[in-house]
């Protein structure tokens, strides 16, 4: 499977793409450079696995939690490429991806908690456990004050990697998870009203 993951709602400007069994990653910290780059880092991935737009079969990116104006730039981008190629997408919780990173990082299968500033001294969290071929919810996503959150100590990450995004893109479809057209893609906010 051919699929394209795309992360630019943080600090950084991330890409990865997987063709098989071999992967390509990028990701670079680019504060309010991502629109700047990340068709160039695209396009570079791309050129790097031997590949064009037309053949991937999905593409996969950062759909929210997060800073209002990165969610809606990784989600215009990714509708942008899937309408000019004709490809589906399949939105991945920014929350999750970040959990599945230090997962990736440290293999631990422990709860994992995640925190994302969401301004108005709240914050996006939400907690995962990954056992084997299994993603469990252990605290759904919620916006809430840092003291309302369950859970003593955390940290406040911030940026999500595509490489996360293309794995649990792969986790959603072995589970009949069906990407969407372009067109029914929304964000994710978690509010009601947002604003940066």
């Amino acid at each position: 499977m051919k699929i394209l993951g795309l992360e630019v709602s943080g600090n950084a400007c991330s890409v990865a793409l997987c063709h098989g069994d071999e992967y390509y990653k990028k990701t670079v910290d680019a504060p309010k450079k991502q629109g700047a780059l990340i068709l160039s880092m695209v396009d570079t991935a791309l050129t790097t696995m031997g590949l064009v737009g037309s053949d991937l079969d999905v593409i996969a990116f950062d759909c929210g939690p997060g800073s209002f104006t990165g969610v809606r730039l990784t989600t215009a981008v990714a509708q942008g490429l899937a309408f000019g190629w004709n490809k589906l997408l399949l939105p991945i919780s920014s929350l999750q991806a970040l959990a599945y990173k230090t997962y990736r990082e440290d293999k631990t299968e422990l709860p994992i908690w995640v925190a994302i500033d969401a301004r108005k001294q709240e914050v996006y969290v939400a907690a995962y456990q990954f056992r084997q071929d299994e993603v469990i919810v252990v605290y759904p996503e919620q916006v809430v004050a840092p003291e309302q959150v369950p859970f003593a100590d955390f940290p406040l990450l911030s940026t999500p990697e595509a490489i996360d995004l293309i794995n649990l893109a792969l986790y959603q479809i072995k589970h009949g998870v069906k990407p969407i057209a372009a067109e029914e893609v929304q964000p994710i906010y978690l509010r009601n009203k947002v604003t940066d």
